[in-house]
């Protein structure tokens, strides 16, 4: 990351990282907030839409949204993402591609996750409200970006549902919370993509609550940790608890804080995670709608939200200090 210099598009910007497969969409800010300097207006206004960086290509893909009037089917693809982290970028001119994928769901607060260079699209809500659960795989090798919806080989209760949050873990897409016409949803299912069957793991530890609005946050490529933050569950403030999911071993621990429905209290008590791991410690960084992003794998960068009005501070969590 290079620090801040002055002067228009010209500063401050993210790394894109070999290898990396979900990042954040904004506009991208030289210096603090005061001082701010747009690098780059993308050519939509957008919320609960969905990004993926592909390393292979060099590409950002970003699909649906809600534009203020409706939610899309646009697909935006910008080629030269990758050009952000060459010396030099501030020159750099950004280009982005529009293609609508006809017939597919216009949606906003889905799932978004890519295999082998395909993007796959995964339920969020309509234009008309609808909670959807299908899955539609993008092919972005071909010249019209082509489509199909997967047939299901089995489902579970309660598949449809919007503002979850989602990731790849090998062959297995995993599905977090979020809400449908039911209520908030607190379950953890996967979908085997060799089979194309659900199923819901049961895993050791306490289950976080009915959640949506919260992140998950990969903590390295390979060790299958996953870090989940925050949220929101209905209530007069979102939730400050955390957790760290396990793939790999089953389990998963309580970080730190929690929610106790009875008195609609949230705690934000210290936990010690194993013996000789010191204890780690909290601030009031309860949230919902924010952004969590591993740095260098040694620790998450939380940033913005809402608690009920909107976060301007960041809060840094040393991962060397949760987690032995």
């Amino acid at each position: 990351m290079e620090g801040p210099t002055a002067g228009r598009g010209s500063a401050g910007r993210h790394r894109v990282v070999e290898g990396e497969s979900n990042v954040s969409c904004g506009p991208l800010f030289a210096g603090g907030v005061d001082d701010a300097a747009v690098w780059s207006e993308a050519p939509f206004f957008l919320a609960g839409h969905t990004t993926l960086y592909s390393a292979a290509s060099g590409s950002l893909f970003l699909f649906g949204g809600y534009d203020g009037s409706k939610r899309t089917n646009d697909l935006y693809v910008l080629r030269n993402a990758k050009s952000l982290a060459a010396e030099g970028a501030e020159s750099a001119e950004l280009v982005w591609e529009k293609a609508t994928l006809e017939g597919v769901r216009d949606r906003a607060g889905h799932g978004f996750f890519m295999k082998d260079e395909k993007l796959y699209i995964h339920a969020g809500y309509d234009s008309q409200h609808n909670v959807l659960h299908d899955l539609v795989e993008v092919d972005v090798s071909s010249d019209g970006f082509s489509t199909r919806t997967m047939e299901y080989k089995s489902v579970l209760p309660n598949l449809e549902r919007r503002w979850h949050c989602n990731f790849l873990h090998d062959d297995r897409y995993f599905v977090h919370g979020g809400w449908n016409d039911s209520g908030g949803l607190a379950d953890l299912i996967y979908l085997d993509l060799n089979t194309q069957k659900w199923a819901a793991p049961k895993f050791k530890g306490t289950v976080p609550s009915f959640r949506r609005w919260h992140t998950m946050t990969q903590l390295s490529n390979t060790n299958g940790r996953y870090f989940l933050f925050g949220g929101y569950n209905g209530g007069k403030m979102p939730l400050g608890d955390a957790f760290l999911l396990n793939i790999v071993d089953d389990k998963q621990l309580v970080l730190l804080g929690g929610y106790k429905e009875s008195d609609n209290a949230i705690y934000k008590e210290i936990a010690v995670l194993h013996t000789g791991v010191g204890a780690c410690g909290w601030s009031n960084a309860v949230r919902s709608g924010h952004s969590a992003t591993l740095i260098e794998g040694e620790g998450i960068l939380v940033c913005g939200g809402w608690k009920p009005d909107y976060i301007q501070p960041a809060y840094w969590i040393d991962l060397r200090m949760t987690y032995a």
